[in-house]
């Protein structure tokens, strides 16, 4: 699912707005992107400068766009071709218990670093 689209970013130009599903992603020698954050990352950072063919949901209604990973979409991360797509793996998959509250541990956990290290740079900069 798309998290964030990067104003102005190919992306965002082709319509793919937050929550959308990216249902698929190929190139013209019908290669194929693993519908995970980092498979979909890989593909499109090796595809600099060539057309990619994304296919997405949006509100129930599928589409398909061409889009062309460009430099300096992400700013912190200018030398890598990107789309402007923030990803997120969302599944249904039900998961016992345990294995549950281990996994909320593990993301409430890393929220909270998260959280404190945008804190701790809010403060450095605004010092």
């Amino acid at each position: 699912m798309a998290t964030d689209v990067v104003a102005g970013s190919p992306a965002d130009a082709a319509g793919i707005r937050p929550g959308d599903q990216i249902a698929g992603l190929t190139d013209d020698k019908n290669a194929r992107a693993s519908l995970t954050p980092q498979g979909v990352l890989d593909f499109v950072s090796a595809r600099g400068g060539k057309d990619i063919t994304v296919t997405f949901i949006h509100i129930g209604v599928t589409s398909t766009v061409t889009l062309r990973p460009a430099h300096a979409v992400v700013v912190e991360e200018s030398g890598r071709p990107a789309i402007g797509i923030g990803l997120a793996l969302v599944t249904k998959e039900a998961l016992p218990w345990r294995a549950a509250m281990y996994d909320a541990t593990i993301s409430t956990y890393n929220t909270f670093i998260l959280v404190g290290e945008g804190l701790g740079t809010i403060i450095r900069e605004t010092a």
